[in-house]
């Protein structure tokens, strides 16, 4: 039997979603940071839903915070591409 660690997958953030997490208030941060957490692993938790007309692209709610990445289930990684306001994530 495999232990679950090695089916965890990486997560790897864009420059631009550092730079996004920093300009959030601290409070939202952490909580993003924990919800980010639940991308690890396999199958992801969270409120995640599939983005239409973005192939292959989702989106994991954190309050009015949405978190826009994609899984690369081959390479066992999740690249985290924004993190932004509700009202400005689905322009």
């Amino acid at each position: 039997m495999t232990s679950g660690k090695n089916l965890d997958y990486e997560l790897i953030f864009s420059p631009r979603a550092i730079k996004q997490l920093r300009e959030i208030d601290r409070r939202t941060q952490e909580r993003i940071k924990k919800a980010v957490q639940g991308l690890k692993t396999v199958p992801p938790v969270g409120d995640i839903k599939k983005l239409k007309g973005l192939t292959g692209r989702y989106r994991l709610r954190v309050g009015n915070s949405r978190v826009i990445f994609l899984i690369d289930t081959y390479m066992r990684k999740v690249y985290i591409s924004e993190i932004l306001h509700r009202k400005e994530a689905y322009k």
